[in-house]
């Protein structure tokens, strides 16, 4: 199986544009996509459009693409441990239908973790492009480019998993622990899952 620098999880659950907005900005990153970007989309299958766009897209790219459909209990959280079992990127991000990347982003996440081969969970400021645009409220922890212990830094903490890139490691030995998405508490699982990772990481 090819290897990827990066691998992104999208919850295939929303239509267009959303869905299109989100994976054509992957096609267009600064690092070359072909090279070196998986996308894993993960369909309940709910509509015949969701499934028609997944598909258009992994004719374009089949070795780059993969499609995960028809999950049984589907859920948030069942769609994005059914997309970590099957990314195989170096870093993973797992980004829902509604939001994007600058092209620049896998460049900017590479040269920081080279640069802090420690470091596990990296984390990126959000702007806002929608009804609302400009910096989203959570962007003053963002002063620089640092990394931050948090026990020393406690607010600098990012909750939002759109914004985080995690190594494979650190996923892969969480999935060996048995520590996935809690299916049966999807209100708060998000938070309660990067914040048990960033405690173990500091």
């Amino acid at each position: 199986m090819k290897q990827f620098q990066f691998s992104f999880i999208i919850p295939a659950n929303t239509v267009q544009p959303y869905l299109v907005e989100t994976v054509e900005s992957l096609f267009i990153q600064s690092i070359g996509f072909a090279e070196n970007i998986q996308i894993v989309l993960v369909n309940d299958g709910s509509t015949d459009e969701i499934s028609a766009i997944c598909e258009q897209y992994k004719k374009l790219y089949p070795e780059n693409i993969i499609c995960i459909e028809n999950l049984t209990n589907y859920s948030l959280c069942s769609a994005r441990n059914s997309g970590l079992k099957a990314a195989t990127g170096q870093y993973i991000n797992i980004i829902t239908p509604g939001n994007k990347w600058d092209k620049e982003t896998c460049q900017a996440a590479l040269d920081f973790f080279k640069k802090n081969s420690k470091v596990k969970i990296a984390c990126f400021p959000i702007m806002l492009f929608g009804a609302i645009k400009g910096k989203h409220w959570l962007n003053y922890k963002f002063t620089k480019t640092r990394v931050v212990n948090i026990f020393k830094d406690q607010d600098c903490a990012v909750f939002d998993l759109c914004s985080c890139f995690f190594a494979q490691e650190l996923v892969k030995d969480r999935f060996l622990k048995r520590q996935f998405f809690d299916e049966s508490n999807p209100a708060s699982e998000e938070i309660f899952w990067i914040a048990k990772a960033l405690l173990d990481e500091q």
